[in-house]
């Protein structure tokens, strides 16, 4: 009679260099950090300053948030602090410019889109700045050239400004309306700012339609339609630029429209990586643990900042990292070769574990069974 320890230890061993190549290839890009937000937030705008996050107003479990919340991207430790936005808030945008963070527009419990600009500025607290937005918005980004802010387009709910582009210069207190700039309306889009002008993603071509085009902006210049489309249209989603590539983090793809406003009910887990220099926008092979409308994602010089965030659980307190080191460096080698490096090591470790049942197998079927019947005698139920 043989022992059957060695060929179950192999098979075990065999399992075992399965698993590990199965986990091997499934390392994530996107990390939850262990702390949290002090409270659940979405729809809220945030600004890196360089050394810090701030998170301004926001909609939480039934209400909507006046708070500023300071985040430490190094530790993903975070506080409340003392000072306030004029009212509560959510569907602003925001920038950081020259020292100061720039609060724009936004919604209250009325729903009526804030005609407020809103200056805070760490140590010395907050400023509203009068009659400097020409009408109230909601729902669109913002982006800072160096020079001016502008913000762009306006909601689909309002009558004006859908299709513009307000600057405005904090150096002056000047405000310019750059009149239906836009082919497409605002509402909803994400923006990122590349240094010479800004990517501008997604938003709503109509109640009913949400767009898929990637346009591009700079001052001076007629906006101009991108030949790349996202993989569906969509709007709420985070937008960030790490000096090479913008990244395009989750959003939503359909409404729910009531009497006062249309709020987001599905959402998206994906991360496009769009890139410039080819016009391409494709699919990261990582996404967000849960399908978010996001609304705010910013490059920290190290990785790519999502604080807060909807999902169908509601308003969330997560902080999430995405690691740009794991991006593909071409868009080629981003989607087939990745999949065909990745599919490899799975081929190799399949090999590597067949060349460890084969013998194993052989050998078992070689081995004399201790109950098989001696030579002349039939097995009684083939009589």
């Amino acid at each position: 009679m043989h022992s059957p320890s060695l060929p179950r230890r192999l098979i075990a061993i065999s399992m075992l260099v399965l698993m590990v190549l199965s986990t091997a290839t499934g390392v994530s890009a996107v990390e939850q950090l262990p702390d949290r937000l002090p409270r659940r937030v979405a729809m809220a705008p945030a600004v890196f300053t360089g050394e810090v996050v701030y998170i301004f107003g926001g909609a939480t479990n039934g209400s909507i948030l006046d708070t500023i919340i300071e985040v430490d991207p190094l530790t993903g430790t975070s506080r409340v602090l003392e000072w306030r936005l004029p009212s509560p808030r959510k569907l602003s945008a925001a920038v950081w410019a020259d020292g100061s963070a720039y609060i724009i527009g936004g919604i209250g419990f009325d729903a009526v889109p804030l005609a407020e600009m809103v200056r805070f500025t760490p140590g010395l607290g907050v400023e509203l700045l009068e009659g400097v937005m020409p009408w109230g918005t909601k729902g669109v980004p913002a982006v800072w050239s160096g020079e001016d802010i502008y913000v762009l387009g306006n909601c689909l709910s309002t009558e004006t400004g859908q299709h513009d582009i307000i600057r405005y210069d904090p150096s002056s207190n000047e405000t310019e309306v750059l009149s239906d700039a836009l082919p497409i309306p605002g509402a909803g889009s994400s923006a990122v700012w590349t240094g010479d002008g800004a990517y501008i993603f997604g938003g709503r071509w109509n109640v009913a339609v949400l767009s898929d085009r990637v346009l591009w902006f700079e001052p001076g210049k007629a906006v101009e339609v991108m030949e790349a489309r996202l993989p569906r249209g969509r709007l709420g989603a985070a937008a960030a630029w790490d000096g090479q590539r913008a990244y395009v983090i989750g959003g939503t793809i359909a409404l729910e429209c009531g009497p006062l406003e249309c709020v987001p009910v599905d959402y998206l887990k994906e991360i496009l990586v769009y890139y410039p220099e080819s016009d391409t926008c494709i699919p990261h092979k990582d996404h967000l643990p849960d399908a978010m409308d996001t609304r705010a994602a910013l490059w920290t010089g190290d990785d790519v900042m999502v604080p807060g965030g909807l999902s169908d659980k509601g308003p969330e307190d997560v902080i999430l990292l995405f690691d740009h080191d794991s991006r593909p460096s071409e868009p080629v080698r981003s989607s087939a070769m990745d999949t065909i490096l990745e599919n490899s090591v799975l081929i190799f470790g399949l090999a590597a574990v067949l060349l460890v049942l084969v013998p194993v197998i052989a050998w078992r079927r070689g081995a004399k069974d201790p109950h098989e019947d001696p030579p002349g005698v039939d097995d009684p139920v083939d009589r």
